[in-house]
This record gives C-alpha cells, sequence and structure tokens, in this order.
C-alpha cells in the first residue's frame, strides 16, 4: 500500500485499503506499506506510520517514484517476506517450502472472462 508523505489524508486511506485487502485477500498476505516522494519534506511525523506497520507486523519504507529512492527496496523486502511466509504459514507441510510457485493459481479458460 503507497501513501504520500505529503498529504496526511492518504495515510488515514491505508486503513481503510487494509478492510478491503482482509477481505479478499489470503489470510497471510504479505503487506508493505511505502510513504512515496520522500524526496520532498512530510507535512505530518512518519512515526504513527513506522508504529502503525510494525502493529501489523508490515514493512514501513520511504519510497520516490521521482528519484527511485527505497523503490528497489520495497520489492526486495516483499520478496523476502514472501518467502518467509510461503515457508513458515502452511505450506511446508505440502513438502513445498523449498519452491515458490507463482504459476500455482488455477488457469483461467482464456475464452471466459477477462477477470
Amino acid at each position: 500500500m503507497v501513501f504520500d508523505v505529503t498529504n496526511e489524508e492518504t495515510f488515514h486511506r491505508v486503513l481503510s485499503w487494509l478492510r478491503d485487502l482482509r477481505t479478499h485477500a489470503d489470510p497471510n498476505v504479505v503487506i508493505c506499506i511505502a510513504g512515496n516522494k520522500c524526496d520532498k519534506k512530510p507535512t505530518f511525523d512518519l512515526t504513527a506510520c513506522e508504529e502503525f506497520a510494525h502493529s501489523l507486523n508490515a514493512k514501513f519504507i520511504r519510497t520516490s517514484a521521482l528519484s527511485g529512492e527505497g523503490v528497489d527496496k520495497v520489492f526486495e523486502e516483499l520478496a523476502k517476506s514472501i518467502v518467509e511466509t510461503y515457508r513458515t504459514k502452511g505450506r511446508a507441510a505440502e513438502k513445498e517450502a523449498d519452491t515458490l510457485r507463482l504459476d500455482a493459481a488455477a488457469k483461467k479458460d482464456s475464452a471466459g472472462s477477462c477477470c
């Protein structure tokens, strides 16, 4: 989830997005919160963002789409967390802990709907 560090209202929307995520995503979904526009001065205290992420066992990373700062780190941290979650949350019982299959989802009929 990404919010704008120069607009506190966008951080408050993260809670709404989190509710939607918890309703529709896998229970073991990996969460990362990115505070974007870190190339600018934040307009509010980002300590609350860090504490919120910590309370969710999520990562909080400051990013800048303009400069690229933190963007690679977001994807690296997400990848590490996904692999760790995959290995520890029930997948080991399936004897697949050493393999992460990105194509494991059910395949849709290409003649069917687009979504």
